[in-house]
């Protein structure tokens, strides 16, 4: 299965290509890319295209820096509501644990972990979870400029990392990595990540609103639960969304999506599935919910499973249950209907008062 992350994961790559004098569509096109595919809200892209977009713009423009100039235009929130859950906690090491908490809400191929060092720091780590995502260089100093990027923004500018680990061999002089994180690094280390003291963790976040996290938590945990970055699931939500518009086509789901839609099918077919397939599976399932609703005409039925005639939901039912609409519609009032009667002489009977 391909793993996702949010395409605000690319925030200011065009405008940084731009800057820089590059062509950014010819290299979004190369990883099957789109400007348009960055803009959506909320959209998810192959995290492998990320990786190999990051390599690609670091060649092709002679800038072996490019993951942390890229970070110096990202902050939390990229991370979407998770930002808003980090920006409204107590302290900076609660920020930092929501943040790992709720990553897989941003990709679930990433791991962010505290970890404790010596008696007096901690590391925070980064991690990719998914063996199939190559490890290179550009991508992991992205990460790590942003990580750097979020404790500033929560320690109102006095973050200072103790030290910045790298799995990988120097890139480019101790000096440029220096001017981005204030210290020089150490390479080929057991792990990616900050070194932070163990005070700061301590440090008290401005302006905690936190009534504003317990609902944007309770919403990231509803959302997690009920509908991963799974191409599948999400291809079922944008499908439910998009039915009643009568715009419910592979092009506008893989749209919604930021993939483009021959990407969509790969990543569907890998599943063994079609894009066909589960609408037919969606459309199925809430007819059921609908004809259930006696007083829902069935044209409005029919509409708001995005059949814009009566007669293709007709034969779409007939083909699910053997039965018309009106039919199906009918055994489920009889159905609804035993099942009460059933019920009520199951039913004890009630106790008057003062009978005998």
């Amino acid at each position: 299965m391909t793993a996702l992350i949010r395409s605000s994961a690319l925030n200011g790559f065009v405008e940084l290509v731009g800057d820089l004098g590059g062509d950014a569509d010819g290299m979004l096109r190369r990883v099957r890319l789109r400007r348009q595919d960055l803009a959506v809200e909320s959209g998810v892209i192959p995290y492998t295209s990320v990786v190999r977009l990051l390599d690609i713009a670091a060649s092709e423009l002679g800038c072996a820096d490019f993951g942390l100039r890229l970070s110096r235009r990202q902050n939390v929130e990229i991370l979407g509501p998770v930002a808003i859950i980090a920006r409204n906690s107590a302290t900076v090491g609660e920020a930092l644990r929501s943040i790992g908490q709720f990553m897989s809400f941003y990709s679930p191929a990433v791991a962010i972990g505290i970890e404790p060092f010596g008696r007096s720091a901690a590391c925070l780590t980064f991690n990719l979870t998914d063996p199939q995502i190559p490890r290179r260089r550009q991508t992991i100093e992205l990460s790590l400029g942003v990580a750097y990027n979020v404790l500033q923004l929560l320690t109102r500018q006095r973050f200072r990392p103790q030290a910045v680990l790298f799995r990988h061999a120097r890139g480019l002089p101790v000096g440029r990595y220096r001017r981005y994180f204030g210290v020089p690094p150490s390479f080929e280390q057991a792990q990616d990540g900050l070194l932070i003291k163990s005070s700061c963790l301590e440090m008290e976040v401005d302006r905690v609103d936190k009534a504003l996290r317990d609902v944007v938590t309770d919403y990231v945990r509803l959302v997690t639960a009920q509908h991963g970055l799974s191409i599948p699931d999400q291809v079922v939500v944008l499908i439910e969304r998009l039915l009643p518009t009568m715009r419910c086509n592979l092009a506008n789901v893989a749209e919604n999506l930021g993939i483009h839609r021959r990407t969509l099918q790969r990543c569907l077919a890998a599943e063994s599935l079609t894009f066909e397939e589960i609408v037919d599976r969606v459309r199925r399932e809430r007819a059921e919910t609908y004809l259930a609703e006696q007083a829902l005409p069935m044209s409005r039925v029919a509409a708001m499973l995005g059949y814009a005639e009566q007669s293709s939901f007709n034969r779409a039912c007939r083909r699910w249950f053997g039965t018309t609409p009106g039919e199906r519609r009918g055994a489920q009032a009889i159905r609804a209907s035993v099942h009460l009667d059933r019920l009520m002489s199951s039913a004890p009977a009630p106790r008057i008062r003062g009978a005998t």
